[in-house]
């Protein structure tokens, strides 16, 4: 198991703070980067809310964690059900956990570490090039070692499929 670093165990006890102001309208102070996921616990069955770092990219959200610093992804394996409070509005959504050699997990974690530079610094071992990018051999050695959940709102899949 991958040793959590002790600012993620801070930011874990403001959780109930931040799913409150999450789910208030005082949201936009954090809707930004963070969005509150509520799913079935596997096991327990029971309801659980947690709040989440998320990026948009080619009209997705990605959502990525360390599976050694996090257990909540675990829930989200299979294309669930899921319901997202995102800026502000309570939505249905579809997770599916993806498989971390594909090119739709590299462009989700890329998008994450180019978005969320702290958090990338934090739990991966990206380093950043003179441009101030994620560096590209480390993003691929890293997304291999990460879980990247993709999160579809199901308006947004509805809207796909339409297309289709």
């Amino acid at each position: 198991m991958d040793k959590i670093p002790f600012r993620i165990t801070l930011l874990r006890a403001a959780n109930p703070l931040v799913v409150r102001l999450l789910g208030s309208p005082l949201h936009a102070l954090l809707s930004r980067d963070l969005l509150l996921a509520t799913f079935r616990g596997r096991r327990s069955g029971r309801r659980l809310t947690t709040p989440l770092s998320y990026v948009e990219a080619g009209g997705r959200l990605y959502l990525c964690t360390r599976p050694g610093v996090a257990a909540w992804w675990k829930n989200m394996r299979g294309g669930v059900p899921i319901e997202i409070t995102w800026r502000g509005r309570r939505v249905p959504a579809r997770a599916s956990v993806l498989d971390s050699s594909s090119d739709e997990a590299l462009v989700g974690f890329r998008a994450f570490c180019e978005r969320n530079p702290g958090t990338a610094a934090l739990l991966y071992d990206v380093e950043v090039g003179r441009d101030g990018k994620p560096d590209e051999q480390s993003l691929a050695r890293e997304v291999r070692r990460s879980v990247i959940v993709r999160v579809e709102p199901c308006d947004v899949a509805a809207d796909r499929s339409r297309r289709s």
